[in-house]
């Protein structure tokens, strides 16, 4: 869980540093905009078909290459799949992270020359890649190199326009669902093909052992030491089911993109441990022979302590396939794009899917989808908070026009019951009621407020601009940073309408603390400021 909650994290971090406001990008992902463009004057029965035409073309693209890629694995083909492999980390470890750092490095007003940076990230590319398909290295490192992975590829995802995104996750899940589990599914075969060879998935697989035993790659696909045990291997069967010999039986839950796998020991009676024994991959008849090896103790087999087969021993672990984290992080940062709340009920979505799903796996005892709980719980929790989440728009006397969130306040409060009546009593009188006013709707929550030349875009707290949020102004000024209580408050970023620009500290609308400010000719000085001004302040080449 640890590893995919990082991925979603890292992904919202970036989403609401650097595409706050959900700004779609049609190039950025082309596959996914081939056949419609989303634009905000069509009508919602446009956009819906439209993106449905757009992801059931992504979703043919994508069962195309991975035939592709199962035809190749199947020809032998390793150097043009690791080739291709190694020139897609290439870009994204270059390319798409210099152009990410570049963006993180403007938006917090740091300066770095090119020379060090393509220094920078041409070591962090090479160790990338041999770390990934070439050499042995720490587990860690091999983990945190295929995490990045998944954040890089989901961020760009988050450009995707939101309709199609959407019904994009929707299919995909459904993609998912077939492909593993009906006969014949691209991803089905492709494992099947994998443990039939004894040999790895062309894929990148996140990787999850335990400390216990050290990390050598390939582990998963080791021969048994028996003839018996590698006759059975090579049909296809768990050498955990031989009955004689000690090894490995392959497990796997299949994702977008890679599959949810494990491996399960065996003593040396072929009885497998009872706390690996989570699933078998294979016809039924494999299934079976698990079965009765589990129920029948073999001579030979011991359970104390110590053994290889004891049944103390922890499974070498969980491989979960990148697609899933892609599109885990993919509706998380999309949710991100609206509201705080939805990402904590899509966060929370997600984690309960794939909890869900790894109790269907050691309940059905074979490979299952990762992707489609766990999306469909995500997109339902996200589209619930975010009905439960009042949102409108009010327009006001003066011209301006509010959109976003609000909550009502002034409701009256319920009439207490009237107690039961003791006899007749003479009826008091009553002091007269004092006039109510009636209830009104308030800015309250995310929204964008529009006057004239004049935009506000954040959250509000009871009708005033409180939190994180940006203000442009008629004469091409503009601020972005925290407010409280309609004033600049913490740290915020204000550029002028001449170029310079400030950023740091600001206490009630006025540059104090540290900061830095950039003048028309492009000299940074930083320092100190008290009340607006900045004696003392340091000019940084």
């Amino acid at each position: 869980m640890a590893p995919v909650s990082i991925c979603m994290a890292i992904t919202v971090l970036l989403v609401k540093a650097l595409n706050p406001e959900g700004t779609a990008d049609t190039t950025t992902v082309a596959i996914a905009t081939l056949a419609y463009q989303e634009q905000d004057t069509d009508s919602a029965g446009q956009k819906l078909g439209g993106a449905l035409l757009n992801a059931i073309i992504f979703m043919a693209v994508i069962a195309g290459m991975t035939f592709v890629l199962f035809l190749l694995f199947k020809w032998g083909c390793y150097k043009l799949i690791y080739g291709y492999m190694g020139f897609a980390m290439l870009n994204i470890f270059f390319f798409f992270t210099g152009a990410l750092v570049l963006q993180l490095l403007r938006l917090i007003g740091l300066h770095m020359d090119l020379f060090s940076l393509a220094f920078l990230l041409f070591n962090f590319s090479v160790l990338g890649i041999l770390s990934l398909f070439v050499m042995p290295v720490p587990l860690l490192l091999k983990q945190s190199y295929t995490v990045w992975v998944g954040i890089c590829v989901a961020y760009i995802f988050t450009h995707i326009p939101e309709w199609t995104s959407w019904v994009l996750l929707v299919i995909m899940a459904l993609y998912d669902l077939a492909a593993v589990l009906l006969p014949g599914g691209p991803l089905k075969i492709l494992v099947e093909l994998a443990i039939e060879r004894q040999q790895e998935l062309p894929a990148l697989i996140y990787e999850s052992r335990p400390t216990q035993r050290p990390y050598q790659r390939g582990m998963w696909r080791r021969q048994p030491p028996t003839g018996s045990s590698s006759s059975n291997a090579a049909d296809g069967s768990s050498s955990a089911a031989a009955g004689s010999g000690s090894g490995l039986a392959h497990v796997a839950v299949a994702g977008g993109g890679g599959v949810l796998a494990g491996e399960i020991v065996s003593g040396s009676g072929g009885s497998p441990n009872v706390f690996a024994r989570v699933a078998l991959l294979g016809d039924q008849q494999h299934r079976s022979s698990w079965d009765e090896a589990a129920a029948s103790p073999q001579p030979g087999s011991s359970s104390s302590d110590g053994g290889e087969g004891s049944e103390g021993e922890l499974p070498d672990g969980i491989k979960l396939g990148l697609g899933d984290f892609i599109f885990y992080s993919m509706l998380v940062g999309r949710a991100a794009m609206y509201d705080m709340m939805t990402v904590f009920a899509s966060y929370i979505a997600v984690i309960s899917g794939l909890g869900i799903t790894l109790m269907l796996l050691a309940l059905y005892r074979k490979a299952l989808p990762a992707l489609p709980v766990s999306i469909a719980l995500g997109v339902l929790f996200y589209f619930l908070t975010r009905l439960e989440l009042q949102t409108g728009r009010f327009y006001y006397k003066d011209g301006a026009i509010y959109e976003g969130q609000y909550k009502v306040v002034g409701l009256p409060p319920p009439a207490p019951a009237e107690p039961a009546k003791k006899g007749a009593k003479k009826k008091e009188e009553e002091p007269p009621a004092q006039p109510v006013e009636p209830p009104k709707p308030v800015r309250h929550g995310v929204g964008t407020l529009k006057c004239g030349d004049y935009t506000y875009t954040g959250e509000w707290v009871d009708d005033e601009m409180h939190g994180q949020g940006s203000f442009s102004f008629a004469s091409g000024a503009c601020y972005e940073g925290a407010w409280q209580h309609n004033k600049y408050q913490g740290q915020g970023r204000y550029c002028f309408p001449d170029g310079k620009a400030y950023q740091g500290d600001w206490v009630s609308s006025v540059m104090h603390g540290q900061g830095s400010f950039t003048d028309t000719e492009g000299h940074c000085w930083a320092g100190q400021f008290y009340n607006g001004a900045g004696p003392g302040l340091t000019c940084q080449l």
